[in-house]
């Protein structure tokens, strides 16, 4: 997967906001991360399930 300038940017942000927080902070946004990472990949299994249903 190639990476955009976006993307780069992206990540470097990300990078630099997570550098500034405290532990806690950053235990925190893992979980959020993690969270949102778990719920895109159920919602991408949901319209898997939803397109082949079409077939």
């Amino acid at each position: 997967m190639t990476q955009t300038k976006e993307d780069i940017q992206r990540i470097a942000e990300l990078n630099s906001m997570f550098l500034l927080l405290d532990e806690k902070g950053k235990d925190s946004a893992l979980t959020i991360l993690r969270a949102l990472q778990f719920a895109q990949s159920v919602a991408g299994a949901d319209g898997n399930r939803e397109s082949s249903r079409g077939r």
